[in-house]
C-alpha cells in the first residue's frame, strides 16, 4: 500500500525478505530498505506516473544481509472504494549488482594504475579510444582531450609507419 504495508505476498517474496510472512504483513516495508529515500521516490514516481518500470534498490534483510530488488508496479485502484495500492513484482538482483560492484572496482584499479603508469596505456574499443593515459599523451604531444575524440586513423597518423599494424 501507498502507506508503506504489504497486504499480500508469496513465498519468494517472503524468501527474499528474510523474514516470516506474518512478520511482513504486520510491519511497515519502509524498515527493509537501505536508503530509506528509496521508498519516498518509489512511492512520488507511482503517484506521478501511475507505475514504474524496473525500479531499483537495495533491501536489508533482518539479519543485516542486503539483497538488490527490482521492481514493476503499477498503481491500481482496487483497494476498498476504489482506493490506489501497489500491486507489483520483485525480481532479486543482487548477484548482478554485486557484480557490478566488482567490476566497477576493478575498473577504478585499473584506471589507477594506468594513469599512473609510465608506459603508454591505450584502449579501442569499435575503433575509437576509449581510454587514454598521460604517458600516451606526453609520447606524442596532444593532450588526453584531444587524443579522446580519435578514431583509429588518427591514432595511426602519430604512430611509425612500422608499428602500426603492431599497435592497432
Amino acid at each position: 500500500s501507498l502507506d508503506g504495508h504489504m497486504l499480500e505476498c508469496n513465498e519468494r517474496t517472503v524468501q527474499m525478505a528474510g523474514e516470516s510472512r506474518e512478520s511482513l504483513l504486520t510491519k511497515s516495508l519502509a524498515t527493509h530498505y537501505e536508503n530509506p529515500d528509496d521508498r519516498a521516490r518509489l512511492v512520488a514516481e507511482l503517484r506521478g506516473k501511475g507505475a514504474v518500470r524496473n525500479f531499483e534498490t537495495w533491501t536489508v534483510q533482518r539479519d543485516g544481509k542486503r539483497v538488490a530488488a527490482s521492481m514493476n508496479a503499477v498503481l491500481a485502484p482496487i483497494g476498498p472504494d476504489g482506493a490506489p495500492l501497489i500491486l507489483g513484482m520483485l525480481e532479486d538482483i543482487t548477484d548482478r549488482k554485486l557484480a557490478e560492484e566488482r567490476a566497477g572496482e576493478g575498473e577504478e584499479r585499473f584506471r589507477i594504475i594506468a594513469e599512473q603508469s609510465m608506459l603508454g596505456i591505450l584502449i579501442f574499443q569499435d575503433d575509437t579510444i576509449r581510454f587514454v593515459n598521460q604517458a600516451v599523451s606526453d609520447i606524442n604531444g596532444y593532450s588526453i582531450e584531444e587524443m579522446s575524440n580519435w578514431d583509429v586513423r588518427d591514432m595511426a597518423q602519430v604512430i611509425h609507419p612500422d608499428d602500426v599494424t603492431f599497435v592497432l
